[in-house]
């Protein structure tokens, strides 16, 4: 039997033969590659997903979370401060809490004059502090804010003065008194006319009127529109209330309306 494959024929049988292998070579080379890609991903999502989720623990990559940090546990851990946790990180004695919430030491103020220490210093006044207040008969001046004694005479009635130590500038408020200049006190005011007389005067003026006394008593001196009088209350014969009559020292008598 003649063999009709030639030399040549097998040669080339051959190399096709070589060439299909080293395209499957290849083709595994891929798939391999690839598939080695897939699992790279997957590995390095999972590994993602797991670091965010902190379940997996304490590991080389996700270090150990911090206890719970609780004010008034006694510690003054490296969250807390001064400002916002005084339990745990309250500051010493001679420090106090800065805007920065950290403790500093105290500023010490000057020591200087403080108005109630009952100690009146050379930079106090009467007038803006009680611990100057001014001693007996002694005023405080609201514009020179010293201590001085009232003058009697100035038209301004202060503190000690009053009616009875300087009626001057302290009117007389009782209507039997007037204030006697020389003495400048308020005394009792003083008539020529006698009582008697004055009551004869009253009795005189209403049987004038054609009217009958009944009673009169007298009120003592008095000073009426700052003329000085005797005053009466006098109860006249069929009259229901008694009628206030004063008499002047002129002899004058009248009626004068209800006080």
């Amino acid at each position: 039997m003649i063999n009709q494959y030639s030399a040549d024929e097998g040669a080339g049988q051959y190399q096709t033969e070589d060439a299909g292998a080293e395209i499957d070579k290849k083709k595994v080379l891929f798939l391999v590659g690839g598939l080695a890609v897939v699992i790279v991903l997957i590995v390095a999502i999972f590994s993602f997903m797991g670091g965010d989720s902190g379940d997996n623990g304490p590991s080389g990559d996700n270090p150990p979370v911090d206890p719970k940090i609780v004010c008034g546990d006694g510690k003054c851990d490296k969250t807390e401060n001064c400002a916002d946790c005084v339990k745990d990180c309250g500051c010493k004695a001679d420090e106090e809490c800065s805007f920065e919430k950290k403790c500093v030491e105290k500023e010490i103020e000057p020591e200087g004059p403080e108005c109630g220490d009952g100690v009146c210093d050379a930079s106090e006044n009467c007038f803006d502090c009680k611990d100057c207040r001014c001693g007996t008969g002694m005023r405080c001046s609201p514009t020179e804010k010293i201590c001085v004694k009232p003058v009697c005479g100035d038209g301004r009635c202060e503190s000690p003065e009053e009616p009875y130590t300087c009626c001057i500038d302290c009117f007389c408020t009782n209507p039997s008194e007037e204030c006697n200049t020389d003495t400048k006190k308020c005394e009792l005011i003083e008539l020529s006319l006698s009582e008697e007389r004055a009551r004869e005067l009253i009795e005189s003026h209403y049987e004038s009127e054609g009217k009958t006394v009944v009673s009169m008593n007298a009120r003592g001196p008095w000073k009426w529109d700052d003329v000085p009088i005797l005053l009466f209350e006098v109860t006249i014969d069929g009259q229901e209330w008694p009628s206030k009559v004063g008499v002047y020292e002129d002899e004058r008598v009248e009626e004068l309306p209800a006080m």
